[in-house]
């Protein structure tokens, strides 16, 4: 889990951390903690689990965008035998490649 955490982190994947969710999820049911203790604790996990949702959601349209601009990209050319790359273009996000660097701080620039 600490490998995990820190990859999370290193790879700036956002601000939803495994250890904080766990953590909660044992507070809420800590029978040692008193009610109110944890019905906070169980609040905020919901609260973040909705919010993860929510991210997750945002994550998905956003690939499926950019995958039916590739497809809108290839389907034309592939009616020209010659042409089946698709063109080169630069897709500005503030996601991270994890490799270092980000889409958006790279030195090549298409479009």
């Amino acid at each position: 889990m600490v490998a995990l955490a820190q990859y999370m982190h290193r790879c700036k994947l956002g601000r939803f951390r495994l250890q904080v969710s766990l953590d909660l999820a044992k507070s809420s049911t800590d029978p040692n903690l008193p009610q109110s203790e944890r019905a906070d604790a169980g609040r905020e996990l919901s609260t973040l689990r909705a919010a993860a949702k929510a991210e997750l959601q945002k994550l998905r349209r956003i690939q499926e965008q950019r995958l039916s601009q590739l497809q809108a990209h290839l389907v034309p050319g592939l009616q020209n035998a010659k042409s089946l790359k698709a063109p080169k273009q630069r897709y500005e996000s503030e996601a991270s490649t994890c490799s270092g660097r980000s889409n958006v701080d790279s030195d090549e620039h298409y479009q």
